[in-house]
């Protein structure tokens, strides 16, 4: 039996100028502070025995202030990182569409075959799923915790969440610092939220 509070680092500039961020390695502003130190009251009344973070420095420095009054280490992973977005870091949708066209941004939304799509020479969906899934199964198998914190990214938690869904399952928002908990009991996986 455990549960993951699995959440999405605070606010960017890119992230407010809607930018892919990927793996460039972008700190919070000052918006994604305050929505860190929120995320610390939520975490107040919740015991967690690890938590994870994604090496990038929005994660990190989420869990860091989210985790600041707990005595737990945070233990940072490259297998937490955003999905590699390639040529796009960096870019607009506006500038995408501009530079690829609209049919290419919808592929990634509308496809069926999506956890194959990459943006040119990024990773895969498929690619992303398979380090998220096995980095929470690893800890599963494991057993050393009953209640871990993550810290990660947009794209991660979406593409982490979906993997324990219904394939029919509505595309699941994913504002800053929002908390989904991933439970497993019994041999099975659950979804629970947002819970903040």
């Amino acid at each position: 039996m455990i549960d993951f509070y699995i959440f999405r680092h605070g606010q960017t500039d890119w992230n407010k100028l809607k930018k892919i961020q990927g793996h460039t390695d972008i700190p919070l502003n000052e918006t994604g502070k305050k929505e860190a130190l929120i995320l610390r009251d939520f975490f107040k009344e919740i015991k967690v025995d690890a938590v994870y973070s994604s090496d990038l420095a929005r994660a990190h420095e989420t869990a860091q202030i989210s985790f600041h009054e707990k005595s737990v280490s945070i233990i940072k992973t490259r297998d937490l990182r955003e999905a590699f977005c390639g040529e796009v870091e960096g870019m607009s949708k506006k500038d995408i569409v501009k530079t690829y066209k609209q049919s290419f941004w919808d592929k990634q939304l509308k496809s069926k075959d999506a956890l194959d799509f990459s943006y040119p020479g990024g990773e895969t969906r498929r690619e992303v799923k398979s380090r998220l899934v096995s980095f929470i199964k690893d800890i599963v198998k494991k057993g050393e915790h009953s209640s871990v914190g993550i810290s990660t990214h947009g794209g991660a938690l979406r593409i982490l969440l979906h993997s324990f869904l219904p394939e029919e399952a509505e595309l699941i928002p994913i504002p800053n610092c929002v908390v989904y908990k991933l439970s497993f009991r019994e041999g099975e996986y659950e979804v629970v939220g947002p819970l903040k």
